[in-house]
């Protein structure tokens, strides 16, 4: 019988590990005629109950604790595949531990896709406000670089099988501990195996904003070594969803934690960020991490500004035209 496992990396989630847990033992039972499954949950250092609340929960599917003492998701992914690869896991998930919108429906659509494909990548419908790393980084470097557009390629919420586990442990790397794993995740998966997207409808977590620039600066520098330590990916196997993802819905909480805080007051023409990021293209490193931070820091809050009013589809629109422009070279310096 082959093995799943589900992966809830966590740092401080007591108000929500049960919850999570308890749903993904729910969805677990439904296939275990099928498969033997274990939700692991690796945690980095938490300071709270979380683990100790996980560790008392009553489910139905095998449960399995992992300390590391090292903090940062990319230390809990780590811990997580080599227990995969240690008991022989067929189909790996990764769920943050945060998440209050996973639905049962999410393990069977991923394992359906899981057929034809060995590693598959989340899309969501996520308020306007959020994933700007990803709407206005991530997506703009990936088209030009390797020519596709990948809707939420830093999503975290992955599946995988056997084959991608066994070539993620041949990498060492030591860049990946923090918030970098997610990307180096997606784009070894790009170069190694059959990728998919995979539609999970709206995505609720807790919100992240407070850490945004946190994550940037770990995600670029990370996508910056991930690029050059795995060198050309040719031949990639991407197929894609196609699917529009900021919802129509406000997130006034968001708007205001920001208002108050907006010091810039640039619009979007002359927030730099093109320029900053045709800079990195040219010459392939990143020269001032500030700079960047800051040109980033203007451009998304333009980007709020100016779109706070316009609907999902014109939102959408201003992310790819900025990697659409990246990629045709259209930025002279």
């Amino acid at each position: 019988m082959k093995k799943i496992a589900v992966c809830l990396p966590s740092y401080n989630e007591e108000d929500n590990i049960e919850n999570i847990t308890m749903k993904i033992d729910k969805a677990l039972r439904s296939v275990s005629k099928n498969y033997r499954c274990v939700i692991v949950n690796c945690d980095s250092g938490s300071t709270d109950k979380t683990n100790e609340i996980f560790r008392s929960l009553k489910t139905r599917v095998k449960k399995v604790s992992i300390l590391n003492k090292e903090k940062g998701k990319g230390v809990n992914i780590i811990s997580f595949m080599d227990y995969c690869y240690k008991n022989n896991i067929d189909y790996a998930f990764t769920f943050d531990a945060d998440l209050t919108s996973f639905e049962e429906k999410w393990i069977y659509k991923i394992l359906d896709k899981l057929k034809d494909n060995d590693f598959v990548v989340p899309v969501y419908k996520r308020r306007r406000y959020e994933g700007n790393t990803t709407n206005h980084l991530m997506i703009p470097l990936i088209y030009y670089y390797y020519g596709v557009i990948v809707r939420q390629p830093i999503g975290g919420d992955y599946g995988f099988n056997k084959s991608y586990i066994k070539k993620f442990r041949k990498y060492k790397t030591d860049f990946i501990r923090g918030y970098g794993i997610d990307i180096f995740m997606f784009l070894l998966a790009l170069k190694e195996v059959r990728v998919s997207e995979v539609s999970l409808g709206f995505k609720r977590h807790k919100p992240s904003y407070g850490k945004m620039e946190k994550i940037f600066k770990e995600v670029l520098i990370s996508f910056d070594k991930t690029r050059k330590y795995l060198g050309d990916i040719d031949n990639i196997s991407f197929s894609g969803e196609g699917i529009l993802s900021i919802d129509s819905s406000l997130d006034e909480e968001f708007y205001d934690y920001y208002r108050v805080r907006d010091t810039y007051n640039f619009k979007l023409e002359e927030s730099n960020w093109v320029l900053t990021l045709k800079k990195y293209l040219k010459y392939s490193r990143i020269d001032n991490l500030s700079e960047f931070l800051t040109s980033f820091r203007c451009y998304t809050r333009a980007y709020w500004r100016e779109f706070k009013d316009k609907s999902p589809e014109e939102c959408e629109r201003q992310i790819y035209d900025l990697a659409y422009l990246l990629k045709e070279e259209k930025v002279c310096l």
